[in-house]
């Protein structure tokens, strides 16, 4: 303080305006309005500050809330794919189902198909074995109509004679 006094001592005697020494007391009633513009200023910097720390507070629990909400949507967000994926697994679980029930009835068609040909194959069977008993009983019947047919033929030849 004792400075300060001093400061304002030398700018009044440095002023050619101020020639006459000034007492103590107007040097503190100056010193006073000095203080009160200065305190003045500060209350109002004071204000400012506490407006900025409002401010500043507001936005940090701005930002949290919006911290949050981007968490919460993060969260909606993987709920509705992991449901998406759910939903592709099971439809692709029924495609496989409904391809695995046409592999079964292809393969029901093919054992049918296979004891159809197994069937014929058979009856084919059976059918070559009696053409071949008929041909052998043609075969027998046509060597017995040529033994008759020799046996009449010696028979005329014999009567012949």
């Amino acid at each position: 303080m004792k400075s300060q006094i001093d400061q304002i001592d030398q700018t009044f005697s440095n002023d050619s305006r101020y020639s006459v020494q000034w007492p103590d007391w107007c040097k503190i009633d100056f010193l006073i309005q000095k203080l009160s513009k200065l305190q003045s200023q500060l209350e109002s910097l004071q204000f400012v500050l506490d407006q900025k720390r409002e401010d500043f507070r507001e936005f940090a629990l701005n930002g949290r809330k919006l911290i949050q909400f981007q968490n919460e949507q993060t969260i909606l967000q993987t709920e509705q794919n992991q449901k998406l994926i759910e939903l592709n697994i099971r439809i692709e679980d029924k495609q496989l189902i409904d391809q695995i029930g046409q592999i079964e009835k292809m393969n029901e068609e093919i054992v049918d198909q296979l004891q159809s040909i197994s069937i014929k194959t058979e009856e084919a069977k059976q059918t070559v074995s009696h053409a071949e008993r008929l041909s052998n009983a043609m075969e027998s019947i046509k060597k017995q109509r040529q033994l008759v047919q020799k046996i009449k033929h010696d028979n005329e030849e014999g009567k012949r004679t």
